[in-house]
């Protein structure tokens, strides 16, 4: 501990959000650098996506309170598509490094996701996802961010908006890949 002081204080801070997210597996299970642990994404039936524990269960919670068709006033109906994807920050002053997010679902104007990491609303990004109807195809889309707000200790959820329509991630066309 003398030599490295830093080791400490970092352990105690992932045991202090692991505390206070008491739902999270305490030994090595998620996306960490020791949790290489991956499970299906919750209530995906025939979904082939495979996400990290820790995202399963984030996503578990977050969907708990979604099925009124009350509470859905979106213009366009979202379909489930849980995938991982990255987010690339377009212009080249705001050019951070690659994020990744994991997606909740989409439709042909734009995505729900989860990350760990804060991402700028408004901010330019190209959003890399695999193409549903396609195993080896990967979609980059132009898209803005539409909300990004910490829903858990660590966690955010947000949106992003396509600058253009994308019909290979419309409700339908995800629907037909599950068939």
């Amino acid at each position: 501990m003398f030599g490295r002081p830093w080791f400490g204080r970092r352990r105690t801070t992932v045991r202090r959000r692991e505390d206070r997210m008491s739902n999270m597996p305490r030994n090595g299970g998620g996306c960490g650098p020791a949790g290489a642990e991956l499970c299906a994404a919750p209530s995906s039936g025939a979904l082939s996506a495979r996400v990290p524990v820790d995202v399963a269960l984030v996503l578990e919670m977050l969907s708990s309170g979604e099925d009124s068709a009350a509470a859905n006033r979106r213009k366009f109906v979202r379909a489930r598509h849980v995938a991982p994807a990255a987010l690339e920050p377009v212009r080249p002053v705001a050019r951070g490094p690659r994020r990744t997010i994991y997606t909740r679902d989409a439709n042909q104007w734009g995505v729900g996701f989860i990350t760990q990491d804060r991402i700028t609303v408004g901010e330019e990004v190209t959003l890399r996802i695999a193409d549903p109807g396609d195993a080896t195809g990967v979609l980059e889309i132009r898209c803005g961010i539409l909300r990004c707000r910490e829903v858990l200790p660590g966690w955010y959820e947000g949106a992003a908006l396509f600058n253009a329509e994308e019909p290979r991630l419309s409700p339908e066309a995800i629907d037909a890949t599950r068939r």
